[in-house]
């Protein structure tokens, strides 16, 4: 046998190790970012955008709102074309394709006038929404009032700037006449009754006899009734409120709720517990996400035609197809 010293085999021919390391590297390159967006997707449990609504739900969505600086306050009014304000405008045209005809002698005229405003947990901008699509439902020329029925966390009382020693638990226990809690707001055709003190027996209240007289004598004066409830997750009120509404709407805020918390949701639309009920996804970040916004045809709405770029933005949109 031959034996080669180290100078022979110093000048062995060594095989190419770059095309190893060049296929380990593009096959790792065209892995790994499908690998992360896959945990991404599974580690990202809230709502980001309407594909998300759309995967969680079949519940049709009435609105999206961009997030307002002004939390907590009135922000509609006569002249103003805001983002926000065109965002309510187009939620009420929507809204009076679903409600129809509110006088129509066939139905329950009181019901088909009463929409209720939850969500699905705090923070989600129920109360804000509630407000603000009151007033521009006043605003298109229709007498409305807004009733305070989160009787546990009211929050009416300090948005319109008014004392909160009288309203809904007070007119619900006895207490006052349902005149005598009506005040004024700053919008014409807009009233509200405020919630009231906190009662020690919420549920009680709103299951006794009073509230549906409560709503059949403003339906006599109002043309639209709006319902400020507590959220649908945590309490059973607004769930017993929502039989007196012919429309219900549900609140979503974009990156806070989690999309579990619809599910408690789908299995009282499909068992027909919850009517006519629609989303409005809230609190939008413009130009996130490829939102932008246009006022086609006099009506504010938000769209994500703008595709994501790169090879990143390709295979996540393959995922959510």
């Amino acid at each position: 046998n031959m034996v080669l010293d180290k100078s022979q085999s110093s000048k062995l021919p060594v095989a190419p190790k770059a095309p190893l390391a060049y296929g380990l590297a593009f096959i790792l390159s065209m892995v790994l970012p499908v690998f992360v967006i896959i945990v991404s997707e599974v580690l990202d449990t809230k709502i980001k955008d309407k594909d998300d609504l759309s995967r969680v739900t079949d519940i049709p969505l009435v609105g999206m709102i961009p997030l307002s600086q002004k939390k907590g306050e009135l922000v509609v009014s006569t002249n103003t074309n805001s983002p926000v304000s065109e965002s309510f405008r187009s939620i009420r045209t929507n809204l009076q394709f679903m409600q129809g005809n509110v006088n129509s002698a066939e139905e329950n005229t009181t019901l088909k006038k009463v929409i209720l405003i939850t969500s699905s947990v705090g923070s989600e901008g129920k109360s804000f929404c509630s407000m603000n699509l009151a007033g521009v439902i006043a605003l298109g020329g229709k007498k409305t009032i807004l009733l305070g029925l989160d009787l546990r966390k009211p929050k009416l009382a300090q948005y319109f700037g008014q004392a909160n020693d009288k309203g809904m638990s007070s007119c619900l226990a006895g207490i006052n006449t349902v005149d005598e809690v009506i005040t004024k707001t700053p919008i014409e055709n807009l009233d509200v009754i405020v919630a009231g003190p906190i009662p020690p027996n919420p549920s009680e209240l709103i299951l006794g006899e009073t509230l549906p007289k409560i709503l059949e004598e403003l339906a006599q004066k109002y043309d639209s009734i709006i319902l400020d409830t507590p959220p649908l997750a945590l309490v059973t009120d607004s769930l017993i409120l929502a039989e007196y509404a012919g429309t219900s709407i549900y609140i979503v805020r974009q990156n806070f709720t989690m999309k579990s918390n619809l599910d408690y949701l789908n299995n009282l639309y499909h068992a027909g517990k919850i009517k006519n009920v629609s989303l409005v996804l809230n609190a939008i970040k413009l130009g996130a996400r490829g939102y932008g916004y246009g006022y086609g045809y006099g009506y504010g709405y938000y769209s994500s035609e703008n595709e994501e770029k790169g090879i990143t933005g390709k295979i996540r949109s393959k995922f959510k197809r």
